[in-house]
């Protein structure tokens, strides 16, 4: 795993809302006793980066080509596993008793896709 840090430029193509492919329970969830630890409370964020096979400047070279993007393979990917992992998708809320709780009405993820102007990938 390489450690040093390369800067590199993203261009933001699209922000959408992925929400379950199909209907999705109401409900309000209890945390475990180890969700309510302070210092366990943190937020991961990460950048997951895929090669396309199709280059957005080529002619598609069949039928389904936008199918073959990483982009949309992931957001379909998600959408139908949101229907059994849909807890996922819920949002934190302050309960009345001042705990945190998953609230999962109108469930969705958030994605956005970009695509990199400047970078150069290296193997160490």
């Amino acid at each position: 795993m390489a450690t040093e840090k390369t800067p590199f430029e993203l261009a933001m193509k699209e922000v959408v809302l992925i929400k379950p492919s199909k209907p999705t329970p109401f409900s309000v969830l209890h945390l475990s006793s180890l969700d309510h630890i302070p210092d366990l409370n943190i937020l991961c964020h990460t950048l997951h980066v895929y090669r396309s096979k199709v280059d957005d400047h080529d002619e598609p070279s069949c039928p389904n080509h936008q199918l073959l993007h990483p982009a949309d393979v992931i957001k379909a990917a998600l959408s139908k596993a949101l229907v059994y992992y849909y807890p996922l998708a819920g949002r934190l809320v302050d309960h009345t008793d001042g705990n945190w709780k998953p609230m999962l009405l109108a469930s969705f993820l958030l994605s956005v896709t970009g695509m990199a102007l400047t970078w150069k990938l290296q193997k160490t």
